[in-house]
């Protein structure tokens, strides 16, 4: 996939959103572990260099607000 860094979630296209919600993460920025409780987070990607901001439901859905914009965590 492309270099999304910059880009807000609303902006790019559907496919390559369930796409990349296929790959999704949720982690606890701040000790990069798994997160299994429900709450903010940071979605990370399997296989690329960019993250965003998340939230984890109950059920364990992840669910990204159409705003959020992606950035590389390593920046």
């Amino acid at each position: 996939m492309q270099n999304l860094k910059g880009k807000i979630w609303m902006e790019i296209l559907k496919e390559d959103q369930s796409k990349l919600l296929k790959s999704a993460r949720a982690i606890d920025a701040s000790t990069g572990n798994d997160i299994r409780t429900v709450g903010e987070c940071t979605i990370d990607f399997e296989g690329s260099n960019f993250s965003i901001a998340g939230f984890m439901t109950e059920d364990g859905e992840i669910i990204i607000d159409g705003t959020a914009e992606f950035y590389n965590p390593i920046d």
